[in-house]
């Protein structure tokens, strides 16, 4: 088969692998427990990520647990609308398979390549909070008739 050369930049756009860096929604796909390097617990969870031109990509995070990285286990809760987790002090992965969130996605070079990254889980609400607050600009606006 013969077709047009392509160059690097097109082959990486049209792989739909590098997303639209900034506010994306995800589901959780994949997770399994593991253990870090250090030797802390951890999941590593697959995002089906989906950015704002609804081009969709797997990203891979690792949720572990250190008193360094307890943020993160609690953004990723927060995400989640699970801190009722924190509170009990355990987090399966059968909790969390298909749930539903918001991440911003950064890009991050590795070996000379871009690549997707969860640079941050957005709490539960910000999306609800957003929506509220576009509806009431919506209301709040003149209708000129």
């Amino acid at each position: 088969m013969q077709f047009q050369r392509m160059t690097k930049e097109d082959i990486q756009n049209l792989s739909g692998f590098l997303l639209e860096q900034g506010t994306c929604s995800f589901v959780i796909k994949k997770a399994k427990e593991t253990q870090s390097k250090s030797g802390n617990p951890q999941i590593e969870v697959e995002l089906e990520v989906t950015d704002i031109n609804n081009k969709i990509a797997s990203v891979i995070d690792y949720i572990f647990y250190s008193d360094a990285a307890k943020w993160k286990l609690v953004s990723f809760c927060k995400a989640l609308d699970m801190e009722d987790k924190l509170l009990e002090g355990m987090l399966e992965v059968r909790d969390i398979i298909n749930k539903k969130g918001q991440v911003i996605i950064k890009h991050e070079e590795y070996n000379g390549e871009k690549k997707n990254k969860v640079f941050r889980y957005l709490p539960y609400l910000d999306l609800a909070m957003k929506q509220i607050q576009n509806s009431k600009d919506l209301l709040d606006d003149e209708i000129p008739f």
